[in-house]
This record gives C-alpha cells, sequence and structure tokens, in this order.
C-alpha cells in the first residue's frame, strides 16, 4: 500500500475512534460525543453526634438515626427537570442529523423542551442530564455490632446542572435535611462550566467525522463528570472533551464501579487515535 493509502486509513482509523457510545439513545446508533460543558459538584459531609449506648438499648435520636434520616430526606427530596443550554444544543444537534418529524420537534425550542425531556427519561445515564443529582457515596458510625456510637457521618457527592449555584444549592440541602443538629461540611464546590458549541475546533472536528463517517450522530454533550476542562474554562480558555476509545454501555454504567473496563483493543488503540486527532485537527505543516 502507498504512503496515500496507509494516510487515509490512519485519518479513518483517528476518527472512528471518536464514536464514544454504542447505541446509547436508540439501537443501531453511535454516537460521537464532544464535551462542550460539565456539571458542577457539590460534595458535602452530614454529621451527627449524640449519646452512646448498648444495642440492646435503642437511643432515642442516636447520631446514626439522624444522620439516616437526612441522607433519606435528600434522596427523597423532589428533582426539578429543565433543559439547560448545553442540552438543548445536543438536543437540536441530534434533531438536525436525524431529520423528519422528530428532527423537526428537537430543532423547535418549545417543542424541543417536551419532547427532550420525554427522551432523556430513557436511562440513568440521560435523566441525570436533566436534573440536579445527589448520590450517598459514604456511610460512617460505629466499630462495633452492639454499641450505638455516638457520632456518625455520610457524604453526599451532588453534580449541577448549567446555572445552578454551589452555595445556593447548599443551602437547599440544609432546608431539606430541616435538622439543625446535624452539620453540614462542604468537601469541595465547584460551579459548572462551559465552552462555546459554535467554537471552530467543533464545527471542524463534527464536519470532519461526518465526512469520513456518513451516518455518524455528532453531538456536543453536557458531561456529568468533572475533569481538568472546569478550571481552563474558569481560566478564560475554551476547552472540549473526548473519548478515544469505543464505549458500550455496561462500559459506561461500569464507570468507577467495582467492575471497571473498557476493552483490551480499544484500549491499545486510545493513544495512537488520540495523536492522529491531534495531527489531523493541527493540518499539514509544510
Amino acid at each position: 500500500m502507498g504512503e496515500g493509502g496507509r494516510a487515509g486509513r490512519a485519518q479513518r482509523d483517528a476518527y472512528s475512534a471518536l464514536i464514544l457510545l454504542e447505541d446509547y439513545l436508540r439501537p443501531g446508533e453511535d454516537i460521537a460525543a464532544i464535551s462542550i460543558a460539565e456539571k458542577g459538584v457539590l460534595q458535602v459531609t452530614l454529621s451527627a453526634r449524640g449519646p452512646a449506648g448498648h444495642g440492646a438499648v435503642p437511643v432515642p435520636d442516636a447520631a446514626p438515626d439522624r444522620v439516616v434520616r437526612a441522607v433519606a430526606r435528600v434522596l427523597a427530596r423532589e428533582d426539578q427537570r429543565r433543559i439547560t443550554p448545553p442540552v438543548e444544543a445536543q438536543l437540536q444537534a441530534l434533531g438536525a442529523q436525524r431529520g423528519g418529524l422528530e428532527g423537526i420537534a428537537l430543532s423547535t425550542p418549545g417543542l424541543a423542551t417536551i419532547v427532550g425531556l420525554s427522551a432523556l427519561e430513557a436511562t440513568a445515564q440521560t435523566r441525570a442530564l436533566t436534573r440536579d443529582t445527589c448520590s450517598l457515596t459514604m456511610l460512617g458510625a460505629g466499630t462495633k455490632r452492639n454499641a450505638i456510637p455516638s457520632t456518625a457521618t455520610a457524604t453526599l457527592d451532588c453534580r449541577l446542572l448549567p446555572g445552578t449555584d454551589p452555595r445556593a444549592f447548599r443551602d437547599e440541602l440544609l432546608l431539606t435535611v430541616n435538622d439543625p443538629r446535624i452539620d453540614l461540611t462542604v468537601l469541595e464546590a465547584r460551579a459548572p462550566s462551559a465552552s462555546d458549541p459554535g467554537h471552530p475546533l467543533v464545527q471542524a472536528l463534527a464536519s470532519r467525522l461526518k465526512a469520513e463517517m456518513p451516518g455518524l450522530v455528532v453531538l456536543p454533550i453536557l458531561t456529568r463528570g468533572t475533569t481538568d476542562c472546569s478550571p481552563l474554562r474558569g481560566a478564560g480558555i475554551p476547552c472540549y472533551g473526548l473519548i478515544p476509545v469505543r464505549i458500550d454501555e455496561r462500559e459506561l454504567d461500569a464507570m468507577h464501579g467495582a467492575d471497571e473496563r473498557v476493552r483490551a483493543v480499544e484500549l491499545e488503540k486510545g493513544l495512537s487515535r488520540l495523536a492522529d486527532v491531534v495531527a489531523a485537527l493541527a493540518g499539514p505543516t509544510g
């Protein structure tokens, strides 16, 4: 194979690496996701103190009981769903590429909200794009099975939509807990961040991806987690996220879990894919 043929194959391989999510929104549809925004972070500890005692004699309002009740109130709170600008951009891009009546609905501001909120209810991964969320990640109380401890703690990991202020959300948590004997300590607070979805980098990447892979759905997305893009955006630097490996739904759900994994063949190709993408975006050098 000549140099031109090898270069063409390398270019196709580079861009095919950006099919991040297999069967993400519908069976047989692969998504090339470009992260243009990230949810904010508010991680807090709820803690309580109370009388200790023997497990055989329940203590009214023991510290573990109060913490459990506080956590239950937070997890049971009613979520307010909303479509934020990054998700609206995602829906509009999806509509433009799908076409038809669905495409018209997703591209029409009023209809996009109704259709989008309904469509995003399909999975836990997509539901998180329309809500401020809190997950219980750590619990701590006692060291003996037969003793009621005097202290108890719980850690919550909350992820905030664009437009939600971490300080205001902290105040909402205190109102939800509704117990002055519970101490709330902020461990980390980081505001949501976003970059312009119309940036030339995004446009060039999306155009090239679709040119190389007809039928591929290229979407700007809101990322549920946080990356180094957040401080860069805070410094006024546009930042966008890409994952150079193919990920299916099971691998996506396993992130940070006991069975977190990625296919060996994709891991092996990841670094070369990144290098190929950077070289393609940089353009000719001479």
